[in-house]
């Protein structure tokens, strides 16, 4: 029986890497630019990651969900559109009730100070 053999451990990081990331995160001039593409991923991350098992499970739990059964890329490209889209209605869902929520919340505050200056 043959021997396992682990492969070799990957190569340390160049200098020049290392320095690249160094000047890239503390250079102040690039704290100016922004991606609209990128934050919006960052706000929809947390929806993504938590609706995940909902959204992409089966019915029975074993396996993901097909759309296309037999046509692979169309169903993925149907799941992930559905998925994504469902993560905004979420994110968009959860900001609107934390908005009212904050609304209510400030106005109860406000009344209670009003009490308390009469």
């Amino acid at each position: 029986m043959a021997r396992y053999n682990p492969p070799p451990p990957p190569p340390p990081p160049h200098i020049t890497q290392i320095l690249a990331y160094v000047f890239l995160r503390n250079a102040t001039f690039l704290h100016h630019f922004t991606s609209g593409f990128l934050q919006e991923a960052g706000a929809l991350s947390l929806w993504l990651f938590v609706s995940h098992f909902h959204i992409l499970s089966a019915h029975n739990g074993r396996g993901l969900l097909a759309l296309f059964p037999g046509n692979y890329f169309l169903n993925a490209v149907g799941v992930v559109t559905v998925y994504v889209y469902i993560a905004m209605v979420i994110r968009l869902s959860a900001c609107t009730l934390s908005d009212w929520s904050i609304v209510k919340e400030v106005a109860k505050n406000d009344e209670e100070d009003n009490d308390a200056n009469v």
